[in-house]
């Protein structure tokens, strides 16, 4: 199980810890939790991607702009990606004495998704 919440001051952050009392089944259960100021950005990037597949599914695949609107999707994932990794960068999970956070690398979870090219440095 998996919750995801928006943060707050405490850590673990209240809303977690009463929900995590209630869970019976603890060794399945995983917080993610961040940043709250990224929240309008979280929002906007998602935006951004709900628009650019709205437009896609209404230009046929024949149009002069899709290849456009391509290289805008994949750009648009990659900041949603981005973004969502720099909003919720604080991860919880159970341990006997209560909900410990854990370390959270951001680097395995930036890796390109299999749809995008990777590029040689």
């Amino acid at each position: 199980m998996l919750l995801i919440l928006s943060p707050d001051t405490k850590i673990p952050p209240e809303e977690a810890k009463r929900f995590f009392e209630a869970v019976t089944q603890k060794n399945n259960f995983c917080i993610v939790a961040g940043d709250g100021s990224s929240l309008a950005s979280l929002e906007n990037a998602v935006r951004r991607c709900w628009a650019i597949a709205k437009v896609d599914k209404q230009l046929p695949a024949t149009h002069p702009q899709k290849t456009d609107l391509e290289e805008k999707r994949e750009e648009a994932e990659h900041d949603f990606r981005s973004t969502a990794i720099a909003t919720f960068n604080r991860l919880y999970f159970p341990m006997k004495e209560g909900l410990k956070p854990a370390k959270f690398s951001s680097a395995a979870c930036a890796r390109r998704s299999p749809t995008r090219p990777r590029t040689s440095a």
